[in-house]
């Protein structure tokens, strides 16, 4: 682990695959998911706001296995997901004309389905509690 990172977590939570905070290095908080796993997943607060607007749609990319993005009705300010590709992976791509998009594949969109309520409280709480 980088040494620039200040880890909030609580002592009992050592050891265990309990999700916590730590701040990257710009300083801004990030949560990071399956931190005992061989590829934690790691998403700055920006990115968790964009994805819990999005949770219908990530819903059905899962349901389709990955394969498209629902057509649903949006919020003026949301704007429609996408999909994308990399290395011949299908992703979903939030908020796709923006200057940071977000994009992330079925795996990712399953991990976060499966936190939705500590992503919640995480954006809730703008970064410090989970």
């Amino acid at each position: 682990m980088n040494q620039n990172r200040l880890i909030i977590v609580d002592e009992n939570q050592q050891g265990d695959n309990t999700p916590y905070i730590e701040q990257a290095g710009n300083g801004s908080p990030q949560i990071v998911l399956s931190p005992n796993s061989k590829w934690p997943i790691r998403f700055p607060l920006y990115k968790v706001k964009v994805m819990v607007k999005h949770v219908s749609s990530i819903q059905g990319f899962v349901d389709s296995g990955g394969t498209t993005v629902p057509d649903l009705l949006f919020e003026d300010d949301v704007e429609k997901p996408t999909l994308g590709s990399y290395e011949n992976n299908i992703l979903i791509v939030l908020d796709p004309s923006s200057k940071y998009p977000v994009s992330f594949g079925l795996s990712k969109a399953k991990a976060i389905l499966a936190n939705l309520d500590i992503l919640n409280k995480f954006v809730e709480s703008n970064g410090t509690q989970i």
